[in-house]
């Protein structure tokens, strides 16, 4: 059972940052399309 666990607890690093770095890509477009919805507005 220990076993199990520390191997869980390897493996789930990895994902984390698996889950962080689509979480900043998506939050990156986001950031991005509403930057570009803004900018259209103030040029508009």
């Amino acid at each position: 059972m220990k076993k199990k666990l520390l191997d869980r607890d390897g493996e789930l690093p990895l994902v984390e940052l698996h889950i962080m770095l689509r979480v900043c890509l998506q939050l990156m477009s986001a950031s991005v399309s509403t930057m570009e919805l803004v900018l259209g507005i103030v040029y508009m």
